[in-house]
């Protein structure tokens, strides 16, 4: 028992020096922004973390902008710390961009309303960052879920937005015709001309048949129509559930948007 006892201890010291060395608090810590939208009619709130550099340099950052950024800022902060002391990417600014408080208001943003909330990103948070930031307009975009659905859906209606796109278990059945239309029929080669996608999913028990059947037409017409100047990769975590998918999603989508 004293042996069981000594071998937790040792454990959990192991890994309280790990994340030590790997995050403190000045890591994690919120940085609170508010901006008022024209476009939405209402404030808005932005979670901010500028690298460690940042204060000491006078270079320009790319930014990570997440959806949902309530549910993401934290462990998007140990991936990109994690991922930049590798060298598997560069130092980034991340920028959570919230839900509102109201009840279904996500429901709203990505859906029923994405295109006002899309323009609400493309004109009001990125002027923001700009403006306020050093930034360099290498954007990338993170989404899960129903959110990986509105990633996608910029790419096909706004792709000059974002350089970059992670979109983790998207239901592209929300509206797929349209996503469909835009990247695969009208499709002018220009707008996607190095961009990057990366595209993950859970097992089809974990996401639904419906949202896998969807996804692997989407890939099938990627592989088939999409310009080779177009950088993607599909990846399936069969071990992972419809959650925990963003995790992997997030820290495999960032390597994998910078090394293609």
């Amino acid at each position: 028992m004293k042996r069981k006892i000594l071998f937790i201890f040792l454990l959990m010291f192991s890994y309280q020096a790990f994340a030590s060395e790997h995050l403190d608090m000045a890591d994690v810590s919120r940085s609170n922004y508010t901006l008022h939208s024209k476009i939405l009619g209402e404030t808005r709130s932005l979670l901010i973390k500028v690298p460690s550099s940042y204060e000491n340099s006078n270079k320009n950052y790319p930014v990570l902008y997440l959806l949902d950024g309530e549910r993401h800022f934290e462990h998007s902060i140990l991936a990109s710390k994690l991922l930049s002391e590798q060298n598997k990417i560069p130092e980034l600014i991340i920028v959570a961009i919230l839900n509102g408080e109201v009840e279904g208001s996500r429901t709203r943003n990505l859906a029923i309303e994405k295109d006002k909330f899309a323009n609400f990103i493309q004109y009001e948070v990125l002027n923001y960052m700009n403006s306020r930031f050093r930034t360099n307009n290498d954007n990338t975009i993170f989404g899960h879920s129903l959110a990986a659905y509105f990633s996608i859906s910029m790419l096909a209606n706004q792709p000059s937005v974002f350089n970059r796109f992670i979109a983790a278990g998207p239901p592209l059945m929300v509206n797929k015709r349209e996503i469909f239309t835009k990247l695969f029929i009208d499709m002018n080669i220009n707008t996607l001309k190095n961009k990057q996608l990366f595209i993950s999913s859970a097992s089809e028990k974990e996401e639904g048949a419906d949202v896998i059947e969807e996804i692997n037409i989407f890939v099938q017409q990627l592989k088939e129509k999409s310009p080779l100047s177009f950088k993607w990769q599909y990846r399936l975590f069969e071990d992972e559930n419809h959650i925990t998918n963003y995790y992997i999603s997030l820290f495999k989508g960032l390597s994998s948007v910078y090394a293609m």
